[in-house]
């Protein structure tokens, strides 16, 4: 197989990183004109965030181009009675926790549904404002997606609001954008 296709092949792999990594550039791009104080914090989330995705992309690129390497496996404790029994529990032990292991790796949320969740952050940021939109987006992914009790996605998204509310509101005594429902019903 020549490197053109392989190219290619890793292109149509990593659309959606390459995309990801476009969003955030331009999104740093319009972060620029801002002044010096209000522009410190997306620029670096945002330079933190393309750093990233550019260990991904990396990450990727290594594993198509077939330049990783295997990892190496620890050695095999020795019990000190020696028994063929406590040989096959530590084999079996060690067989669990490859394939919790392998499972945990292996979980992935396809490229279209992670758009759409994307979509459904900026959307709710619009309509609801940046802290109500961004609290009840934390709360849906960790709910519906993630899986989480409900208990510990109410925790996480009131835990958002308020970090939200403290760090630009309170500390930075930034306006936070109110959302297109709220400045219709003023």
């Amino acid at each position: 197989m020549n490197t053109n296709s392989r190219a290619l092949r890793f292109v149509r792999r990593s659309w959606d990183t390459v995309a990801l990594a476009l969003a955030i550039a331009a999104f740093l791009a319009t972060s620029l004109p801002l002044s010096r104080i209000a522009a410190w914090i997306p620029r670096i989330v945002l330079l933190v965030t393309l750093a990233l995705i550019f260990v991904q992309l990396v990450r990727e690129a290594r594993e198509q181009f077939g330049n990783t390497r295997e990892p190496t496996r620890p050695a095999m404790p020795v019990s000190s009675a020696g028994s063929r029994e406590s040989t096959r529990q530590d084999i079996a032990v060690s067989k669990e926790d490859a394939d919790t292991a392998s499972s945990l790796l292996t979980r992935s949320t396809p490229p279209a549904v992670a758009v759409l969740w994307v979509l459904g952050l900026l959307l709710s940021v619009l309509l609801l404002g940046t802290t109500i939109g961004s609290t009840l987006f934390c709360f849906a992914y960790l709910r519906w997606h993630a899986r989480e009790a409900l208990m510990t996605s109410g925790i996480f998204a009131l835990g958002l609001g308020a970090s939200v509310q403290l760090a630009f509101g309170a500390i930075l005594k930034a306006e936070l954008y109110r959302g297109w429902l709220w400045q219709l019903a003023q």
